[in-house]
């Protein structure tokens, strides 16, 4: 981040606050406008204590910090420890938990920054961002009619600002950004008829004056709740379990489907997929997580035969129909997505008739081509203990690319790659996507998995398989 000078004020107070709260302050933090720009309208400080002892007296004073600089508008927050232990928690001025990335990148005037290492789970961190734009929204339309605006910002662009934070918001959604500025960029791009050119010039002035705001504000919201529902499970339900001969499985059905997507994923794994799945019904597609035969509830030896075979023998009955209590799940058209090593069985599944497609998140196309490939035997057996029951002969194979077939229909094939990946590196994945002709799409991620980068994974998925649809 590029540097700034602060005004002298921001060192001042600092210097008061550690004078006056001595040993309880853990840290003051800089925020905003006026750390990341010189031109600014507030100063947003943010003080941190270790120990709630005395809420009135400590307020009284900040109540004297605030009156003792007017020419200043202080945006000034105080938090005690505990109230930043949970991420999924925490919420500043109606800010929720989104907002922990904002203050990751603080500048700490003093102390440490306990925000570095607080992460949001991916379901607190989207409902967070929502209901901040729902919060411009609704205040945005109490102003329409006539309420008048209750808020101390004083910038003149006032609803620029705020209907440019809101497309932030949006975009964090989907993935970090490195500004504002390249949010509106990216939101440009992604989503190029919510803004006609009219608009983006309005948006351009540095003028509020006879500025049609509603209309901007609306339409972002409209494009946020459909971005929700992409990320978000509409509701959540319990998975249902089964066996199909010897090999366990978990599912979900919608009330009505044409196709069914048989997830894999990596080596090795906790097999703990329900919010995906629950996602997964919510787009309509009947959702089906299989253990491998040898792994964890399922029976048999793992890798004594190639795995890829316990996927087509159930693919091939689940288009026939397989039974589940008292119904038939029964699906035309069947999709095999894989991350990591279940990427590599997904990739060989493409060549199964009842596979209508494959699509493979960071695949093993081979295994000799994973970082620290020569540590994963001893890995499993100290930290899945009788998870994964395969002879040493097999695991040998397994290295040498002797057991998963290497064969595959490219043409029923579709790769997505991180950028940053250290385990499966971009380069030597791309060769070979090019030399095997499988259409590779990227994102900037690393490793992907089924159990995480869901802000970027999920829309990139939902747009793959409406294609296929």
């Amino acid at each position: 981040m590029t540097k700034h000078t602060y005004p002298p004020i921001v060192d001042d107070i600092t210097e008061a606050i550690i004078n006056r709260l001595g040993n309880n302050v853990l840290s003051v933090l800089l925020y905003g406008s006026s750390q990341a720009r010189d031109e600014f309208f507030d100063l947003d400080l943010l003080v941190i204590l270790k120990k709630k002892e005395d809420v009135i007296g400590d307020l009284t004073f900040l109540q004297s910090v605030v009156g003792g600089h007017p020419e200043y508008t202080l945006d000034l927050q105080i938090m005690y420890a505990d109230e930043v232990s949970s991420a999924d928690m925490f919420s500043l001025d109606a800010h929720g938990a989104f907002f922990s990335d904002i203050l990751r990148d603080a500048a700490v005037l003093y102390g440490e920054n306990p925000f570095a290492h607080l992460t949001p789970s991916h379901t607190a961190h989207t409902i967070s961002l929502i209901d901040r734009i729902q919060r411009y929204v609704f205040q945005a339309r109490q102003e329409y009619i006539g309420l008048g605006r209750y808020v101390k910002d004083r910038n003149p662009n006032y609803h620029r600002k705020h209907i440019a934070r809101a497309i932030y918001d949006c975009m964090l959604m989907l993935g970090p950004c490195e500004s504002p500025k390249q949010a509106l960029v990216s939101f440009r791009e992604q989503f190029p008829h919510v803004i006609d050119e009219t608009g983006w010039k309005q948006l351009q002035s540095t003028s509020d004056e006879e500025f049609d705001y509603l209309r901007f504000y609306e339409s972002i919201y409209t494009v946020a709740l459909e971005t929700a529902r992409l990320l978000l499970p509409r509701e959540t339900f319990k998975l249902g379990r089964a066996t199909f001969d010897g090999m366990v499985f978990e599912y979900l059905l919608p009330e009505r489907f044409e196709t069914a997507i048989v997830v894999l994923d990596g080596l090795p794994r906790l097999p703990e997929l329900s919010e995906f799945l629950n996602l997964l019904r919510s787009w309509g597609y009947a959702a089906f997580f299989p253990r491998l035969k040898g792994t964890w509830e399922s029976a048999g030896a793992f890798l004594d035969h190639d795995p890829t075979d316990d996927i087509r023998q159930f693919t091939d009955a689940l288009q026939k129909g397989i039974p589940i209590g008292n119904q038939q799940a029964q699906a035309n058209r069947i999709i095999v997505l894989g991350a990591s090593f279940g990427g590599q069985i997904a990739l060989s599944a493409s060549t199964t008739e009842s596979v209508s497609h494959s699509i493979a998140l960071s695949p093993v196309y081979r295994m000799s081509a994973v970082e620290g490939i020569e540590t994963l035997d001893d890995f499993i057996k100290s930290a899945f203990p009788g998870a994964y029951r395969y002879a040493e002969s097999d695991w040998q194979a397994l290295l040498r690319d002797e057991v998963i077939s290497q064969r595959i229909n490219a043409d029923k094939c579709t790769i997505v790659a991180g950028e940053t990946d250290m385990q499966i590196e971009l380069t030597g994945l791309r060769t070979f996507a090019d030399t095997n002709h499988i259409p590779l799409r990227t994102i900037p991620a690393g490793h992907l998995a089924l159990h995480k980068d869901a802000r970027l994974i999920r829309p990139l998925l939902h747009h793959l398989l409406a294609k296929l649809d």
